[in-house]
């Protein structure tokens, strides 16, 4: 995939953060709630597009070049992104589940985007420069999250990266949070 077209994906991922955000925001019950109607349609629509040829043509000509080849007869990464979040909110407290799903929009993104740019120390098909991204920027933006404490926030975003960067043969939407956020939930104090 060219830079230009993962930066077109990463653009999309990281706009997603408006969902953790929205999420914490929201009285619990209508985040979750909205979060499942949100995962019905993407799952939805997602086999539609995978099995309705009209679909899939009109679909490819607006998003072809930022399908993954995988994603050609699985689901997108944007559904397993919902579905991701989806789980990790009913798993996790609140601020946790907001974190998690933060560092996967963001410290993903940003593990992209410079690895693909500035990276030249590769380590399982990935850069060091590009985990560094995730690191820092997954630390940052744990720690805008109310009542996270710092060192809970160190921890979850050094699982996220080592998540991120693992050739695990699970779709990093699901990785990411759910390993950060389950790491977090267990070192939180009760």
């Amino acid at each position: 995939m060219s830079l230009l077209a993962e930066a077109k994906r990463k653009a999309i991922h990281f706009s997603s953060s408006w969902v953790p955000v929205a999420y914490y925001l929201l009285p619990e019950y209508l985040g979750k709630s909205a979060l499942l109607v949100a995962a019905g349609i993407f799952l939805t629509l997602d086999m539609l597009r995978i099995h309705e040829p009209r679909l899939k043509t009109v679909f490819y000509r607006f998003f072809g070049d930022i399908v993954r080849e995988h994603e050609k007869t699985m689901l997108l990464g944007s559904t397993s992104l919902v579905i991701a979040a989806l789980l990790t909110v009913y798993c996790f407290q609140k601020n946790i589940a907001a974190a998690a799903l933060l560092y996967l929009t963001i410290g993903d993104s940003m593990a992209a985007l410079i690895g693909k740019t500035y990276g030249r120390t590769y380590v399982f098909g990935k850069t060091l420069e590009g985990s560094l991204a995730c690191f820092v920027s997954c630390v940052l933006i744990g720690l805008l999250v109310p009542d996270l404490p710092p060192d809970i926030v160190v921890v979850g975003a050094l699982v996220a990266t080592t998540f991120e960067l693992l050739p695990i043969p699970i779709d990093d939407n699901f990785r990411i949070p759910l390993s950060a956020g389950f790491v977090m939930q267990i070192l939180m104090p009760h």
